[in-house]
C-alpha cells in the first residue's frame, strides 16, 4: 500500500511540474499528432513508435500518456484529489533507450460516460524539450445521435442556444465544426428558417431533412453566412463566401464575380424581409455579377443558361425569330443594377423593337434558327461573294518543289501530293513552312478543299467571329452546314486559334461518319496521358487512332492539347484520303 502511495504522490507531483512547464516553454512542439492514431473499428486510440536519434522520440526520452475525463481539461487547476479524479487513465515510459520500441493505448468501451474526452500525449526529452499532442473524442450512442438529431429537427429559437450548449458538451456538435467565430445566439432564427427551408428544397436538395449531426453543422454555417449576408459588412460577405459558399452551391452561381458582386449587392440588400427573397437575390445579383461589364456573348449565354431566374421568355424571343446575341447588343453591362428584376420586361420590349426595325428596313437579312431552340442571327446586309462554286475548285498542277522540307521526310510525299492538287499551299517562294502551326480555319479549308464538300442551300451559321469578308468564311460555312465543325461555343468557331489534336480527330472522324462509316473492332488506345484526352473528342480519337490517321508520338503519350503543324496536318489529311479510297 505504501509503494502505491508513493507512486500516486510522484505522478500528483509530476502533473503539476508539467502543467507549470508546459505553459512556460516557448518552444513547444505538436509533432507527435503525426503518431498519434483514431482507430474507428475498435473505437480506440494509439500511440506507437521507435525511438531514434533522428525521430519524434529520442533516446533518454520520457514520454506520458494521459486521458481526462469528460467535463476536464488542462487549461483548470487541480487540487491533488481533483487530479487524481479528473484523469480516467495513465501511463508513462521513461528513459528511452536508441531502437526501443513502446506503444500506448487506450480503448473506449460502451460502459464508459459518454462526452469529451481529452488524450494527451507529452515527451520531455534529455535536454528537457516538451513535445504535446492533443487528440479529443467524443464518445457517443446510438442513441445519443438519434436524440440530437430529433432535438434539432424540432427545436424553437428559444431552445436553440441551450440546445447547442448541451450537444456541444455531450458530442461537440459545436466545437467540432470549426465554427469558432460565430455567434451562434444572433442565429437561432436564421437557423430555423435554413431548417425549414431545407425541408422544402429550397437549397436545391429535395425536402432535405435533418437526419444527421453533420446536417446540422452543415445548416449552423449557412445560418451563419445568410446572417452575414442579411446585415453584414462587404468584407464579412467575403470571408463568409469563402468559408461556406460551397456548403450551397445552388446559391451561388459558379460564374459570380464577388468584387462585382458586393457592389451590386449593397445597393439591394435592404429591401429584402424574408430568407426566400435573400436567397433568391443572392442567386440572381451573382448571375447580374457575371454579367457586368462583359461581352455580348457572354450576355447572351448568361440570358440562355439562366432564362428562368432573370425571368426572360425564350419561348417569345423564339417565336418572334430573334437572337439572344442580337437582344445583348441593346445591353447595357456596365451597369447591370438597372436590370435587376426587370432584365425579362427589358428583353421582352427589345424583341419587339427589333422585330419593328425589320419591318420598317429591307436593308436587314434575318436567317433561319439552326437547332437548339434558339433563333437565328440578325446579319447586315452585304455583297458577298458566292461560296466555292464548281468553276473554283482546285485543279490538278505538278508537284511543287518546296526548299524547306529537310528533316520532314516523313511528311514530305503528303505535302507534295496535297498541294498538287491544290488542297494546300506554300507560303512564299518554294517555302512551305512545315513546323508552323496551324490554325482551326486553315485546317477547316484543307478539309472541304480535300473532300469536295459543296456550300448548302440556306446555310446558316452564328458564330460572331466569322466575318462574311474574311477569306475563312466560305469554308467555315460549309464545314458547318455538313456537320463537320461546331465551334470552341455556341457563338463562337475560334477563329485564329491553333487546331488542337483531339479537335482535328473530332473533324476527321466527323468526315469518315460521312463519307465510310467506321465498322471495325476500335478496340482501347493506351497513352499515358489518356486522361488528358477530353470526353468530346474520346471516341473520335480512339477511332482515329485505330484507323491510322493519328497516331501517338514516340514519347507514349498523345499530347491531345497540343497544336498541329502544316507538315502534321498533311500527313493527317494525306491518312484520311487514303482510308477513304
Amino acid at each position: 500500500m505504501k509503494k502505491v502511495f508513493v507512486l500516486f504522490l510522484c505522478l500528483m507531483l509530476f502533473m503539476s511540474y508539467l502543467y507549470k512547464d508546459v505553459k512556460a516553454n516557448e518552444n513547444l512542439s505538436t509533432d507527435l499528432s503525426s503518431v498519434l492514431t483514431y482507430h474507428s473499428a475498435t473505437n480506440s486510440i494509439t500511440l506507437n513508435g521507435t525511438v531514434t536519434q533522428q525521430g519524434l522520440i529520442t533516446p533518454g526520452s520520457r514520454v506520458n500518456f494521459f486521458v481526462l475525463k469528460p467535463g476536464e481539461t488542462f487549461e483548470q487547476e487541480y487540487t491533488s484529489n481533483e487530479m487524481s479524479e479528473a484523469i480516467c487513465y495513465f501511463d508513462n515510459l521513461s528513459n528511452l533507450k536508441e531502437g526501443q520500441s513502446f506503444q500506448f493505448s487506450y480503448h473506449f468501451s460502451d460502459g464508459m460516460d459518454y462526452g469529451k474526452y481529452i488524450v494527451r500525449v507529452t515527451c520531455t526529452d534529455y535536454n528537457r524539450n516538451i513535445s504535446v499532442a492533443d487528440y479529443i473524442l467524443f464518445h457517443t450512442s446510438t442513441e445519443m445521435v438519434q436524440t440530437c438529431v430529433d432535438s434539432f429537427r424540432s427545436v424553437t429559437a428559444l431552445e436553440f442556444m441551450n440546445l447547442i450548449e448541451y450537444y456541444t458538451d455531450a458530442m461537440g456538435v459545436f466545437d467540432l465544426v470549426g465554427l469558432e467565430e460565430i455567434d451562434v445566439s444572433k442565429m437561432a432564427e436564421m437557423f430555423i428558417l435554413v431548417r425549414d427551408g431545407a425541408k422544402n428544397g429550397f437549397f436545391g436538395d429535395e425536402n432535405k431533412e435533418i437526419s444527421t449531426p453533420e446536417d446540422i453543422k452543415k445548416y449552423i454555417k449557412i445560418a451563419q453566412l445568410l446572417n452575414i449576408f442579411f446585415q453584414g459588412t462587404s468584407y464579412e460577405m467575403g470571408e463568409a463566401y469563402e468559408k461556406y459558399a460551397e456548403l450551397v452551391p445552388y446559391l451561388f452561381v459558379k460564374e459570380i464575380d464577388f468584387d462585382n458582386f458586393k457592389i451590386l449587392y449593397q445597393d439591394f440588400k435592404a429591401n429584402w424581409t424574408t430568407v426566400q427573397e435573400l436567397c433568391k437575390n443572392i442567386r440572381l445579383i451573382g448571375i447580374m455579377s457575371y454579367m457586368q461589364n462583359s461581352s455580348n456573348e457572354v450576355l447572351a449565354n448568361a440570358m440562355e443558361k439562366y432564362h428562368t431566374e432573370l425571368e426572360i421568355d425564350l419561348a417569345y424571343a423564339t417565336a418572334k425569330n430573334v437572337d439572344l446575341l442580337e437582344i445583348a447588343k441593346y445591353i447595357d453591362s456596365k451597369n447591370m443594377k438597372s436590370y435587376v428584376g426587370k432584365l425579362g420586361e427589358f428583353v421582352k420590349s427589345t424583341v419587339d423593337k427589333i422585330v419593328a426595325g425589320r419591318r420598317s428596313s429591307t436593308d436587314t437579312k434575318v436567317s433561319r434558327s439552326h437547332g437548339g431552340g434558339g433563333a437565328g442571327v440578325i446579319y447586315p446586309a452585304k455583297e458577298v461573294s458566292p461560296l466555292i462554286t464548281e468553276e473554283e475548285q482546285p485543279e490538278i498542277i505538278a508537284k511543287p518543289l518546296f526548299k524547306d522540307l529537310e528533316g520532314f521526310n516523313w511528311a514530305k510525299d503528303a505535302i507534295e501530293e496535297l498541294a498538287s492538287k491544290g488542297i494546300i499551299s506554300g507560303v512564299g517562294e518554294s517555302k512551305f513552312e512545315p513546323d508552323r502551326y496551324v490554325t482551326r480555319e486553315e485546317f477547316v479549308k484543307m478539309l472541304v478543299l480535300a473532300f469536295d464538300f459543296k456550300s448548302m442551300p440556306d446555310m446558316d451559321m452564328r458564330f460572331v467571329d466569322c466575318d462574311v469578308s474574311n477569306w475563312s468564311y466560305p469554308y467555315i460555312g460549309i464545314a458547318y452546314a455538313n456537320g463537320i465543325i461546331s465551334g470552341i461555343s455556341k457563338y463562337e468557331f475560334g477563329v485564329g486559334e491553333e487546331i488542337k489534336r483531339q479537335d482535328a480527330g473530332v473533324m476527321c472522324k466527323k468526315i469518315i461518319d460521312i463519307k465510310k462509316p467506321f465498322t471495325g473492332e476500335t478496340g482501347s488506345i493506351h497513352f499515358a496521358d489518356n486522361e488528358d484526352i477530353d470526353e468530346y473528342a474520346r471516341e473520335s480519337i480512339i477511332v482515329m487512332v485505330n484507323t491510322g490517321v493519328i497516331n501517338g508520338f514516340d514519347t507514349g503519350r498523345f499530347n491531345p492539347h497540343l497544336g498541329a503543324t502544316r507538315a502534321q496536318a498533311a500527313v493527317i489529311i494525306d491518312r484520311l484520303i487514303t482510308y477513304l479510297k
